[in-house]
């Protein structure tokens, strides 16, 4: 006889489970299950290649599939198509938004095509104040504040009103107009016209008379003009050069002057130096020849290797009696426009007698047990571009007083370490001295052919 299937006994209370269950175990358990689905995750992950991967483990003859190597090769074309597209994007939007607006301050005697400003208007700004384009090639000559400064627009451009604008015809060649308007600055300021500020006016220039040869022989005078301008550039790049090699040299030494981190120790200036200026000389009293007298404008020409062309000058009288005491200037003392903000100290290297202005002109006369003059010469330079923006007081303008100067912290390397600078220094000075004796020729080449072409 089949024995009967036995229902399926039916629990109608908690209670009637079977309690002798470890609940411990099992939640130990469920932890372990998932911390390794946890780990498989991860692991899949970590092996899964990245399109980029596939197509860069394919390039470096690395293990991947034909399928991983199409995939990464479509991702890494498709990224590098998206962000030229971007990229093209972004500069369409500065092109359309920002249109360069140029102005007087922005050029310089090296300016030639410019293709971009400091300053920026939008398309909206343009329209509004009724403002055009210049054309590409348009030769743009500042008739205010100051009046000479010439340039070539490089690309569609805006300027404001401190600018004439001269767009070439065909009967003159921009380049040419160009070398003609940079070689008549002095002849262009004596023109300028104004009780408060001198100004060229539209017809003032329109007037302006230019040498016009044939169009052909224009281009060769400009080609033959831009070939020594750009000689002349070279050159001071490689004065610029040698002078950060200084510059290099020198923290390599002894620290860095901007950061303040020395490697030696810092005295007050006026603790280790003589500080001070000259006796007053008045304006009544400069002459047509004798000793020359150096303003603030001289001592940075001198600082720049250039000698002063036109100094203004006093009697011998007159300086034997200014220079009988302790202001009289010596071979090694420091020399540094009050109004110092371009590092232009310059190091006493000649016994030819002069003189300099009172207040506008300080003299530092250091203490040569301390200091290899040549190596403080360099410092000073160096601190004064840091401590002027702090120190400079004055009512109108920032300028360095003595007590000021006499409170700037110098540093006191080794006097030996200072002589291997000085040493260096020697070195480069020479190779300068070269570079600027040939900088020097270049411009008397230069003015003299601006006088042969342009009168």
């Amino acid at each position: 006889m089949a024995k009967k299937k036995e229902k399926p006994q039916v629990i109608n209370n908690i209670q009637e489970l079977n309690l002798e269950i470890d609940y411990d175990k099992l939640a130990e358990a469920i932890v372990k299950a998932q911390n390794k689905n946890e780990n498989i995750e991860k692991s899949l992950e970590k092996n899964r290649i990245s399109y980029r991967q596939a197509l860069w483990c394919i390039i470096r003859n690395k293990k991947g599939t034909q399928e991983d190597f199409m995939a990464g090769s479509m991702c890494a074309i498709m990224t590098v198509v998206f962000n030229a597209i971007a990229v093209l994007l972004l500069v369409c939007v500065i092109i359309c938004v920002c249109i360069a607006f140029a102005t007087p301050a922005e050029l310089n005697e090296d300016s030639f095509y410019i293709t971009d400003s400091i300053r920026h208007i939008t398309e909206q700004g343009k329209n509004k104040t009724g403002l055009t384009y210049m054309p590409v090639g348009t030769v743009i000559l500042s008739s205010r504040a100051p009046i000479g400064k010439t340039a070539i627009a490089g690309c569609e451009m805006c300027c404001n009103q401190g600018f004439k604008n001269l767009i070439c015809t065909d009967k003159i060649y921009n380049e040419y107009l160009y070398f003609f308007l940079k070689g008549k600055t002095e002849h262009l300021n004596s023109l300028g016209r104004g009780a408060t500020f001198k100004e060229l006016s539209k017809s003032i220039v329109e007037n302006i008379e230019i040498p016009l040869p044939e169009y052909t022989v224009q281009k060769q005078i400009a080609q033959q003009m831009s070939k020594i301008e750009s000689i002349i550039s070279l050159r001071k790049q490689q004065l610029s050069k040698l002078d950060e090699l200084v510059k290099s040299r020198f923290v390599e030494l002894f620290g860095d002057i901007k950061t303040g981190d020395y490697k030696f120790e810092t005295r007050k200036l006026g603790e280790v130096a003589e500080v001070g200026s000259s006796h007053r000389v008045f304006t009544t009293e400069f002459v047509e020849e004798g000793v020359p007298f150096y303003r603030g404008t001289e001592i940075g020409e001198l600082a720049n290797g250039l000698k002063p062309e036109n100094p203004y000058r006093i009697t011998k009288e007159h300086y034997d009696r200014l220079a009988c005491d302790e202001t009289k200037p010596k071979l090694g003392d420091l020399l540094m426009p009050s109004i110092c903000n371009k590092g232009q100290v310059w190091m006493v290297d000649t016994d030819e007698p002069f003189y300099y202005k009172d207040g506008r002109v300080l003299c530092i006369s250091p203490n040569r047990k301390l200091f290899n003059c040549k190596y403080l010469e360099q410092f000073m330079r160096e601190k004064t571009l840091v401590e002027y923006p702090k120190l400079g007081s004055g009512s109108t303008f920032a300028e360095f007083k003595i007590f000021l100067l006499k409170d700037i912290d110098v540093l006191i390397p080794p006097i030996e370490l200072q002589d291997q600078f000085a040493a260096f220094v020697e070195q480069i000075d020479k190779s300068k001295l070269e570079i600027q004796n040939s900088l020097e020729k270049l411009e008397t080449l230069k003015k003299a052919l601006m006088q042969k072409y342009f009168g």
